[in-house]
């Protein structure tokens, strides 16, 4: 029964970690370069092979993901914020979203290919939309 718990804990983190990091716009080696650790730990991690490294690495991405995700001000599910607070209680020098719905994921990574003036536009349409439907009454851009 452990076991299985354990194995729901690593496939949590792994959504977690790569759900955050896709929000954010980050490639594997980004965030790899951003917590000082390959590409290929990231990748290890997100696929949930990541029990067998060191618990020290995964506190280290999961922090620097949180750092990210804090200053953008993402908003992130319980389960996701939980994680972030057991990570940060674990050593104070050490510094994710809710599973991404596929048509917001693939929303993302056009807006992610975007220029900066064309991603300007796009958020000014999609608050337009969401205020005509009343969702951001009183948002002010």
């Amino acid at each position: 029964m452990l076991a299985t718990e354990w194995n729901k804990i690593v496939v949590a983190i792994a959504e977690s970690v790569k759900n955050v990091r896709f929000l954010l716009g980050w490639s594997q080696q980004q965030l790899a370069d951003r917590a000082v650790t390959s590409q290929g730990t990231i990748s290890r991690i997100e696929s949930g092979n990541h029990a067998d490294l060191p618990f020290h690495t995964v506190v280290i991405v999961i922090r620097t993901l949180a750092s990210a995700a804090t200053s953008m001000e993402l908003v992130v599910t319980p389960a996701t914020r939980a994680l972030i607070t057991f990570v940060q209680s674990v050593d104070a020098s050490y510094s994710v979203v809710t599973p991404i719905d596929p048509e917001l994921r693939d929303l993302l990574a056009v807006y992610h290919g975007l220029t900066s003036s064309e991603q300007i536009a796009m958020v000014r349409l999609v608050r337009a939309m969401c205020t005509f439907r009343g969702e951001l009454a009183g948002y002010n851009t």
